[in-house]
């Protein structure tokens, strides 16, 4: 990770992620509001590829298992795996960055086997899991600043923010799996640390400028940009969530309420005939009373 492909890389990575996660659950949380499980009928055929096929879990095992032997092996022909010589360890930032990508690669293992091994999916574990694998993340990066500068070390600490706001989200939807805001959350802080990854990677090794590592100016410059992806990705997945709207909820919102109103008048009718006959009843009564 130590390079400009090594930032890049997870970088995309992570914005995949933050894709994939804001059109699913723009989806699923539009599905959940309108659309009635008995009506809805049998998914579509891409609905069905997506839902059969553990694409999250396949995904964090190839990006994991590749970033984690790129760190050892590459550029081809070099071989990093030694970890001690003479009781000192050896090449530090790699074996850091091989646990953290080993961890998502572990998650995406344990979606997979829930997914398409276990007879009912055990959703909190692959929750409990993904909150590992981000816990681990954050736990190495906020350990991962020796030798740097003060504007390094800024932004390190600014992608441990984004990861650690991942953790306590997967987290907390173990506890509370029906929130629906915490997905959206999850997917905030994953782009987050996409973009910020993304944009770190040209600030440390491809800048036109030539910072002092322990400039002030340069360390305000970086937390003022870290705002601006939070807004810029609060952007995209209000646009995601809009299109998702106009693709699907939409028309999903407008059966909703044809449902409605037809429920609606089917109540009123019943109530209408039930009034009439207690009003009948109620008159029969009267009318037997009076020739008593």
């Amino acid at each position: 990770m130590g390079t400009f492909i090594g930032h890049i890389s997870p970088g995309l990575a992570f914005i995949s992620f933050g894709l994939v996660w804001a059109f699913k659950y723009s989806y699923l949380y539009q599905r959940h509001r309108y659309v009635k499980r008995k009506t809805s009928g049998p998914p579509g055929r891409c609905m069905r590829v997506l839902t059969v096929v553990p694409w999250e879990g396949l995904m964090k095992v190839v990006y994991g298992t590749l970033a984690a032997l790129a760190e050892f092996f590459f550029p081809i022909g070099i071989n990093k795996l030694e970890m001690f010589k003479d009781g000192v360890l050896q090449h530090p930032n790699e074996w850091q960055h091989f646990t953290m990508y080993s961890y998502f690669a572990m998650s995406g293992i344990v979606d997979i086997i829930s997914k398409k091994v276990l007879k009912r999916r055990a959703q909190p574990l692959e929750k409990l899991f993904l909150a590992l694998a981000f816990g681990v993340e954050s736990h190495l990066l906020y350990n991962h600043r020796h030798g740097k500068g003060m504007l390094e070390n800024t932004i390190h600490i600014l992608v441990f923010l984004a990861a650690f706001g991942s953790c306590v989200a997967c987290f907390l939807e173990i506890w509370n799996p029906k929130q629906y805001l915490l997905p959206f959350i999850r997917t905030g802080f994953a782009f987050l640390q996409g973009t910020w990854f993304f944009h770190a990677a040209f600030i440390i090794y491809k800048q036109d400028w030539d910072p002092d590592p322990d400039d002030h100016g340069g360390v305000m410059f970086v937390t003022m940009a870290y705002c601006w992806h939070m807004a810029m990705n609060i952007v995209i997945m209000a646009v995601i969530y809009g299109f998702m709207y106009a693709l699907f909820g939409r028309r999903w919102r407008k059966n909703h309420r044809a449902d409605y109103t037809l429920s609606d008048l089917s109540t009123s009718k019943t109530n209408g005939v039930n009034n009439l006959h207690q009003r009948e009843a109620e008159s029969k009564l009267m009318a037997d009373s009076d020739e008593d």
